[in-house]
């Protein structure tokens, strides 16, 4: 058995057909799955995410057009098909991109 402690997160409605209602996830990548709509289960508020810098000029992903993360999906190694929605595009390129401090200390125990 892992010793790894995750964190129990939720959503209302699946982000696309078939998809999970509920999730395990590492402390680190709790911010990244609330940009994408998700809360923790048991009702906590989450710390604000580590502003990811923005290059000079580029906006933030929460505003970016489809052709805008297309583009920053590209750079950033994110795979996708031309198929691939609006949404599920912004949700991979926020989960791809680096985290550069931890947002919550694991709970020892």
């Amino acid at each position: 058995m892992s010793d790894l402690k995750t964190v129990a997160m939720r959503r209302a409605e699946p982000q696309f057909a078939g998809g999970p209602l509920t999730a395990d996830v590492h402390p680190e990548e709790v911010a990244n799955y609330t940009a994408a709509g998700w809360e923790r289960a048991d009702g906590k508020a989450v710390p604000a995410a580590v502003p990811i810098p923005v290059a000079e000029g580029e906006k933030p992903v929460a505003e970016q057009s489809l052709f805008e993360l297309r583009r920053t999906a590209k750079a950033l190694g994110v795979k996708f098909t031309p198929k691939t929605k609006l949404d599920e595009l912004r949700t991979a390129v926020i989960a791809a991109m680096p985290v550069t401090e931890p947002l919550e200390e694991p709970a020892n125990g």
